[in-house]
């Protein structure tokens, strides 16, 4: 029986399927937990939810009976899965490592590609946190503060929500620094979502309410007392302007739903600009950091097939070709050699040095200075305030990238100096973190 396959194959027609769950209730948390699977189509599918989490350690798993066999899910999914049970059986609900056959790498391509569609379409996004510890209990304190933040006709700085705060520092830094938040595939799927709920063990706050009330708490902190700021409550501050940031980007990326007017030039930098974005998101399968928020860009889907088949390293490269085709100015190139080691790369292990690699550990810093500031990439154009209309070739068996080019000067060598004790690179690294957060700058 535990080999039985509980999936039949998907019509990817005119009409394309997906399969939908419902969860069995039961009489106590001690039952096995029963889903069952219904092939529905994705045109005229009945009302449903779709949940969004963090997949959790593959290598922790519990049994669930999924169509009547045994099958494995991780540990935070099972957690939501119990609370769901707990709270009703009556909707359908779409979970991608239940609904889609993750062994059949075809289907998993095909059901991916839809996935723009499935958010946007699901009734209610549920956005699983994880299990509830003494953090959960902080989400009512933040529905209040987002109570009192609307019974004004002007926000107001609340000091009473401050001494509240400090008492739970602890709690909200553990509620923003979930597992959760630092998933790649959270930020399309909030971005697609009609309306989002977030859950944390049996606690539930609204997405309104859970913003609402953390913007209600940032514009209160200047009001805080000595008295106050101890490291945690410093710390918990500096958390929630974070996570203000996160938001701001979140809310940007909501844009590249509406590119269809715009040249595919336009989207492919936009694309690159987000992946740049969310480079230090965590992802199980290195593709889904390109995969993962492609679904925001609809009109770039005719170009880039979503495809499990191909191995990552002919994923990227053929995503840095087609930007080179597409897209010839400089800052089409700003993460390359920056952005990712070119050492002890994981998977990747035959890229070229021109093409990004999603796969290695993620650099915050090179040669000293820092290539973030605000949750953003710094992106770096020379001249770009001029005209570029430049040429690159690549070697079709090499695959050396040559472009053309003025020579101004030639570099006769090069140092390795400690940039942490040249006061001048101190100095120019906060100037340009300060001066050219949004846009690329010029040499």
């Amino acid at each position: 029986m535990e080999n039985q396959n509980p999936y039949k194959e998907l019509d990817r027609g005119d009409s394309p399927q997906i399969r939908l769950l419902k969860i069995e209730s039961a009489k106590s948390n001690d039952e096995v937990i029963k889903v069952n699977l219904y092939t529905k189509s994705l045109d005229k599918s009945p009302p449903f939810k779709a949940l969004s989490y963090a997949w959790g350690d593959s290598k922790h798993t519990s049994r669930i009976l999924l169509n009547g066999i045994p099958f494995g899910v991780t540990w935070n999914l099972y957690d939501a899965l119990e609370v769901l049970r707990s709270r009703s059986n009556e909707y359908f609900l779409w979970v991608d490592a239940l609904c889609v056959n993750q062994k059949d790498a075809s289907e998993k391509g095909h059901q991916v590609s839809l996935m723009t569609r499935i958010y946007s379409q699901a009734h209610e996004v549920l956005c699983w946190l994880g299990p509830s510890t003494d953090d959960g209990s902080v989400l009512p304190f933040l529905h209040k503060c987002a109570e009192m933040g609307r019974a004004q006709e002007v926000p107001l700085p609340t000091p009473d929500i401050l001494t509240a705060f400090a008492s739970k520092s602890n709690a909200i830094r553990s509620i923003l620094h979930r597992q959760y938040w630092y998933r790649v595939w959270v930020v399309q799927e909030n971005a697609l979502a009609r309306k989002r709920l977030y859950l944390c063990g049996s606690h539930e706050i609204s997405s309104d309410d859970l913003y609402w009330g953390l913007a209600q708490i940032k514009d209160s902190l200047f009001l805080a007392p000595k008295w106050l700021c101890n490291e945690s409550f410093l710390q918990a501050a500096d958390d929630v302007h974070n996570f203000h940031r996160y938001k701001m980007l979140a809310n940007t990326l909501i844009a590249p739903r509406k590119l269809y007017n715009h040249t595919t030039s336009e989207s492919l930098s936009l694309l690159n600009k987000v992946m740049m974005d969310t480079a230090r998101l965590m992802a199980t399968d290195p593709r889904d950091h390109l995969y993962g928020i492609l679904g925001l860009f609809p009109d770039l889907t005719h170009l880039i097939k979503l495809d499990y088949n191909k191995s990552p390293d002919a994923t990227f490269l053929d995503f840095a070709l087609l930007t080179l085709k597409e897209n010839s100015r400089l800052i089409a190139r700003s993460g390359i050699g920056h952005r990712f080691c070119t050492r002890g790369r994981r998977s990747c292990d035959n890229l070229p040095s021109w093409v990004p690699n999603h796969s290695g550990p993620f650099v915050e810093s090179y040669a000293g200075i820092s290539l973030w500031t605000k949750n953003r990439y710094l992106e770096f154009e020379a001249g770009t305030v001029f005209p570029q209309e430049l040429k690159w070739h690549v070697e079709p068996v090499t695959l050396v990238l040559r472009a053309s080019g003025v020579e101004l000067g030639r570099i006769t060598s090069v140092s390795s100096p400690n940039m942490l004790f040249n006061k001048r690179m101190v100095e120019w690294d906060s100037c340009a973190a300060t001066n050219a957060t949004n846009h690329a700058y010029s040499t």
